[in-house]
C-alpha cells in the first residue's frame, strides 16, 4: 500500500476549520443547544447583507436575504457557523445525500454531564472510540429531522 501513498506537494500548516456552515431553520434552538449543552460561546452573529443572498455578488450563500448566519467557537482555531434558513422553505435534507451532513465529530473535553441525558428535540450525541490513536476518542453530535 506505501507505493500507492501519495506525495502532497506542500507540509499542511492548518491549525483547525475556520468555519464549517451548516444550516438551520430554528437558531433559538441551535443556540440553546451549542451554547447552554455543549459551551461553545457565540462568538458571532451577522444578518447576511442585501443583495448576497440573490444577487450577483452571492458567494455560496443560502439564496434568501438577511438570513442571520451565527459563528461558535469550537477552540482551536475553530468555528461552527448557522445560516437560518427561513421555516418551511426548504425541505428537511437527507443527511446520507452528497453535499448533506451526517454529524460533526469533535475530541471532547473533560465533561460531568450526561449528554444523552441533555439534548434537545432534534439532536442525537454519541460517543465512540476507534482503534486509530488519532481517532482515539470523539464526541459525536448528529443533527436528525424529527417529521
Amino acid at each position: 500500500m506505501r507505493e500507492n501513498q501519495r506525495h502532497p506537494l506542500v507540509t499542511p500548516t492548518l491549525r483547525g476549520v475556520h468555519h464549517l456552515a451548516l444550516c438551520t431553520d430554528d437558531m433559538k434552538a441551535t443556540i440553546d443547544f451549542y451554547v447552554d449543552v455543549l459551551g461553545m460561546p457565540l462568538v458571532h452573529a451577522m444578518k447576511v447583507p442585501p443583495g448576497l443572498g440573490t444577487g450577483p455578488g452571492n458567494r455560496g450563500n443560502p439564496p434568501y436575504e438577511r438570513v442571520r448566519h451565527y459563528f461558535f467557537d469550537m477552540g482551536n482555531d475553530s468555528l461552527l457557523a448557522f445560516f437560518e434558513i427561513p421555516k418551511g422553505k426548504e425541505p428537511a435534507g437527507n443527511r446520507n445525500a452528497i453535499g448533506g451532513k451526517g454529524n460533526l465529530g469533535a475530541p471532547p473535553a473533560p465533561c460531568s454531564i450526561s449528554l444523552h441525558e441533555k439534548r434537545p428535540p432534534g439532536f442525537s450525541t454519541g460517543a465512540t472510540s476507534r482503534p486509530s490513536p488519532a481517532l482515539s476518542a470523539m464526541f459525536i453530535v448528529t443533527a436528525y429531522d424529527q417529521t
